[in-house]
């Protein structure tokens, strides 16, 4: 093919003889794992790092940003202002966290719908009177109890 050709066809000129041999060298058994070796090493030891510390500055900086620009208000529903009826419905409160939130939201003003897995948990609401509120509504948990 001679040059005229080539320019006219624009095809890519194979690479050079060095650049053959380096290939040639960088496909054989040992090199070739010494290679991948160092290139890998590379990546995690220098670029990754610094990859890791942009997306720790970008983060930082993103959170910084919407601290000094966020509005300074809370948005926190009180269920004993604007005359608004508001209702809960937690479940597992026999014990634990769902019984110590269901008595806080109770005297917060909240209707509390507590959820039970058991009798007894349900048991243990009965005749309770939360500072002025008296739970009527119990939802069971486990339904196996009702199947006939």
């Amino acid at each position: 093919m001679s040059s005229e050709t080539r320019k006219l066809s624009k095809e890519p000129s194979p690479p050079g003889p060095l650049a053959q041999y380096i290939n040639k060298l960088l496909h054989t058994e040992p090199y070739s794992f010494i290679f991948h070796g160092i290139f890998w090493s590379t990546l995690l030891y220098f670029v990754f790092p610094i990859i890791g510390v942009i997306f720790l500055i970008t983060s930082l900086s993103k959170t910084f940003l919407q601290y000094l620009f966020a509005r300074k208000t809370k948005n926190v529903i009180d269920a004993t202002k604007n005359n608004k009826e508001l209702g809960v419905y937690i479940t597992g409160c026999d014990t634990g966290f769902g019984k110590d939130l269901t008595f806080a939201l109770v005297a917060k003003g909240y209707t509390v719908f507590p959820g039970c897995l058991t009798e007894a948990g349900m048991k243990q609401y009965e005749g309770e009177t939360f500072f002025l509120l008296v739970v009527e509504h119990f939802i069971p948990l486990n339904m196996k109890m009702y199947l006939i």
